[in-house]
């Protein structure tokens, strides 16, 4: 288009008239007319060239393309006035050679004086390389307009030539308007493409594939307003893996992303492909089962799984092994929504795990009504530290020999805001199995002895015993947190007593002796709590730093009227003295029970009988007023047996 244009413009303005004036031979009308034909070619490779996107050093490339234009104007110019005998030297035509040499010269040295362009890059067609196609196809219909207005018609080659220009652009329109289309529908069919794919990773798991939390929901939304017009049966299953969080620890997140891979296969090889199989958590799974009552049965279904999930998964140069726990739910007529479902399955699978590895259960009112009791409490528990809702209550320590107080035990509480005042069998459990006992263990000791020390004074020096879980003993800060609390209350490691129970002693010997000796070497003294409960021996009795045994209450409570409880006491007592150890007698609640133990040579004693776990400004007035604790005096009447609600801290 751009060349035809350009041809039809000098036709009409020169080739023309250099061709009807010229003379001679053929070769000398040839000659006459090279200069300005391969001006039409230098002119129009310039436009050409002008389209092009993408091109560096614009600014050289514009002026020299800018001399050659100039070039093509003076050889014109200068043929058109030889062919009428209007040309000499020094014609005002002859700057046209000057400035083209001048303009392409700029343009060289431009680009000589700038850096060598980047590497090619997409580069969109702005406006004007977009218009310059049109620029000479206007030039020509003005030039024919002004022809057929100053000559009333055009020659035979100037018709030809225009109507060879008409053609061309009708059909670069056409050929424009094709890839329009094809470029439209290139665009529609990427935007379909980019829209599925944002469509699937909105609604499916970016690592195993599997459809995620929001399109598991959205099929089981479904499912359930299905239910009351097709009859068709509704299960969820919740897929736990066991300690995978140990494993990925352990073997790092590329093998632990492959492995989930792998049990995602796995699963949805064993189940149906009707049924729905969603990752819903970073190693937790779901499947929705729906079909007619005969063929769908969720145990089976999650019996099918823990066979599926079984044998060695290679991943790597690594064989691993899997185990899960699977919570069933099946749809009700009481069911509101899925979102019930799914939380009865969440709650089926907890039971699942404290039942065993590898195994499910199908949820039940009666039984997960209290699992869900129990996460509520974890979660409330989680913040009662901040929210200082734990409280110490004490109970005196008392010497058997003057009846004196010779030192509390700090006994912690939760002063939940709804419930009252809970027992640690409330709570404590769920603060061991979630590690909260650590930091809430931390707290009581500091509290304690801070307590303790405004309480003491030198005519009545106090002694403190606090318990230590199994979950503190394997703290590696446990030491550095009891020497911290020490020295910020001013406490003297000598009147501290740490009591620990012979169940978590036993769990590792070897590492709660090594923890036990360090927490001696600060100065405290170790009690062995609840003695007689749990299964310590005498060899291990004898390698470890301990300083007292307190005799669990189980076996003081009958010891007044049955032989084998006065015998089991007494061995203990021998046992004590044999290994040089304080004892302290546990649960103490009448007469009976204190004169026995007096009797077989019991050394202190606590319980109801001489005072329950009290708040600490109870246990000031109560030091107040019993300034010689019970010697010589009546001892207080035991209150009313309400050990149910306090419990001691046996964490």
């Amino acid at each position: 288009m751009i060349g035809s244009a350009v041809f039809f413009v000098s036709w009409t303005t020169v080739l023309s008239t250099v061709l009807n004036h010229a003379h001679g031979g053929a070769m000398t009308q040839a000659a006459n007319l090279a200069y300005p034909v391969g001006d039409v070619v230098v002119a129009s490779l310039v436009l050409i060239l002008a389209t092009r996107p993408g091109r560096g050093h614009r600014a050289g490339f514009a002026l020299v393309s800018a001399g050659l234009v100039s070039f093509a104007v003076a050889d014109s110019s200068c043929a058109y006035l030889t062919a009428g005998g209007r040309y000499g030297t020094g014609n005002v035509t002859d700057t046209g050679w000057v400035l083209g040499f001048f303009l392409v010269a700029l343009g060289a040295l431009w680009a000589w004086q700038r850096p060598a362009p980047q590497a090619p890059r997409l580069v969109h067609p702005n406006a004007w390389a977009n218009a310059v196609p049109y620029l000479p196809f206007g030039a020509a219909v003005a030039v024919a307009a002004w022809r057929a207005v100053t000559h009333g018609s055009l020659d035979r080659v100037s018709q030809l030539t225009i109507l060879v220009v008409v053609l061309v652009v009708a059909v670069r329109q056409m050929v424009v308007l094709s890839d329009n289309v094809a470029l439209a529908r290139q665009l529609e069919a990427k935007v379909e493409r980019r829209t599925a794919q944002l469509h699937h990773r909105e609604f499916h798991d970016g690592l195993t594939g599997l459809a995620n939390r929001a399109l598991f929901n959205q099929y089981l939304d479904n499912a359930t307003q299905r239910q009351g017009r097709s009859g068709a049966c509704l299960a969820v299953l919740v897929i736990d893996l066991y300690d995978f969080t140990g494993l990925n620890q352990l073997h790092g997140s590329a093998v632990g992303d492959e492995l989930l891979c792998a049990v995602a296969a796995r699963l949805q090889a064993t189940l149906r492909g009707a049924d729905t199989v969603a990752r819903v958590g970073g190693d937790e799974f779901a499947a929705l089962l729906e079909g007619p009552p005969a063929e769908l049965c969720a145990e089976r279904a999650a019996q099918r799984v823990l066979a599926g999930l079984e044998g060695p998964y290679v991943v790597g140069s690594n064989a691993l092994t899997v185990e899960a726990s699977i919570g069933v739910a099946t749809y009700a007529l009481g069911t509101t929504s899925g979102e019930v479902l799914v939380r009865n399955a969440g709650l089926a699978m907890h039971a699942a795990k404290e039942r065993g590895r590898h195994c499910y259960e199908v949820y039940a009112e009666p039984v997960h009504s209290v699992i869900r009791e129990r996460m509520q409490t974890e979660a409330e528990l989680s913040g009662a530290l901040d929210r200082r809702e734990l409280v110490l209550h004490y109970q005196p320590v008392v010497a058997m020999a003057a009846g004196s107080v010779r030192g509390v035990e700090a006994l912690v509480r939760w002063q939940h805001p709804e419930r009252g005042l809970l027992a640690p069998d409330m709570f404590v459990p769920t603060a061991e199995r979630t590690g909260l006992i650590v930091s809430i263990g931390a707290w009581v000791l500091h509290q304690a002895c801070s307590d303790v020390v405004a309480l003491t004074t030198e005519a009545q020096p106090l002694a403190l015993s606090v318990n230590l879980s199994a979950r503190q003993l394997e703290d590696e800060d446990l030491v550095a947190m009891v020497r911290r609390a020490l020295t910020d209350c001013g406490f003297e490691a000598h009147r501290l007593t740490l009591e620990v129970t012979e169940s978590a002693i036993m769990a590792d010997v070897a590492r709660a002796a090594y923890v036990l000796q360090e927490l001696r070497e600060l100065g405290a003294k170790i009690a062995i709590d609840d003695f007689g409960t749990g299964y310590s021996t005498l060899s291990a009795l004898r390698h470890l730093p301990v300083d007292t045994l307190k005799i669990d209450k189980s076996f003081v409570a009958d010891i007044a009227h049955d032989r084998a409880s006065e015998d089991l006491v007494r061995r203990t007592l021998q046992l004590a003295s044999d290994f040089c150890l304080h004892t302290v007698a546990e649960g103490v609640e009448g007469p009976e029970q204190l004169e026995a133990l007096r009797r077989l040579g019991c050394r202190s004693a606590q319980g109801f009988f001489f005072s329950r776990p009290i708040p600490v400004e109870e246990l000031h007035s109560l030091l107040q007023d019993r300034p010689d604790g019970w010697s010589g005096r009546a001892p207080r009447s035991p209150l009313p047996n309400t050990r149910a609600g306090l419990l001691k801290h046996c964490s």
